[in-house]
């Protein structure tokens, strides 16, 4: 049985499920919903609502296969034909604290990547500023990169979201949406791509109901506009196919890497 976790101050509420995957299940700031949850997930996709982790990789590995250190490796393929978003989604998390501004979760790595390692994450809870940190410290050398994946409705209270971002390069993704080594200009919409941009201002607006901004020490953004009912912006310390750009972070045993995400109201 799950056990909801949840920080909330005077504009804002925040419900984290440690068992399902480690993921936040619900935001409220100044009385509005901000994600989409569990009930509107009408395909019964684990990926489909919330914002969760992504680890120890984030976003589609080209057919599931890769090679380190002269190995070849084969992931299970759950976005056929490719590996999609890790495995921590599908692991429960233990509860290292929960104050009153802060919940800080870990699990180890565990079946369906061929490495071992530990995930952490840290929500924090100030009065305008939702902050998350996720680190992966690697017990056995190994490709890594990690990410957020929240789920923005698309409309409150009959306010659609409004975007906005400056990038001004994108990587290129091919007939079978995986990400490729290509860089050009963004394209325009729909989107499930990975932008690129050191500050790139990026604000999500529903009128003048809700206003945010988002913010990561990583320059890697997925923005995935296509369903009707939801924006998906997604901060990553690498693209996704990393391995195959040569973009992810090769850890030793010991080494990490840390991510940090931040909803600013």
């Amino acid at each position: 049985m799950s056990q909801l976790l949840t920080l909330s101050n005077h504009r804002s509420l925040i419900v984290v499920d440690p068992v399902d995957g480690g993921r936040i299940v619900s935001i409220i700031i100044d009385g509005f919903e901000i994600l989409r949850d569990e009930k509107f997930n009408t395909d019964n996709s684990i990926f489909g609502y919330g914002s969760f982790p992504m680890a120890p990789y984030a976003g589609r590995i080209r057919n599931g296969k890769f090679e380190f250190n002269g190995e070849q490796h084969q992931l299970e393929l759950a976005d056929p034909p490719h590996a999609i978003h890790g495995t921590a989604i599908y692991q429960s998390w233990d509860v290292l604290n929960h104050s009153i501004n802060k919940i800080e979760l870990q699990t180890t790595i565990s079946a369906g990547w061929p490495f071992r390692g530990e995930l952490r994450q840290d929500f924090l809870l100030l009065e305008n500023e939702i902050s998350m940190q996720m680190k992966l410290t690697a017990f056995d050398a190994m490709p890594a990169w990690i990410g957020f994946h929240p789920w923005f409705r698309k409309h409150i209270n009959n306010q659609e979201i409004q975007l906005t971002a400056s990038f001004d390069q994108m990587y290129v993704r091919d007939e079978g949406k995986v990400t490729t080594k290509t860089i050009s200009t963004p394209k325009p919409l729909p989107w499930d791509d990975c932008f690129i941009g050191e500050n790139p201002g990026i604000e999500l607006s529903w009128g003048e109901l809700v206003k945010l901004k988002l913010e990561s020490n990583s320059p890697y953004w997925v923005i995935y506009s296509a369903p009707a009912d939801s924006l998906c912006v997604e901060p990553q310390s690498a693209p996704p196919n990393a391995i195959e750009l040569e973009r992810n972070q090769v850890l030793a045993s010991g080494e990490n890497v840390e991510l940090e995400f931040k909803i600013k109201f």
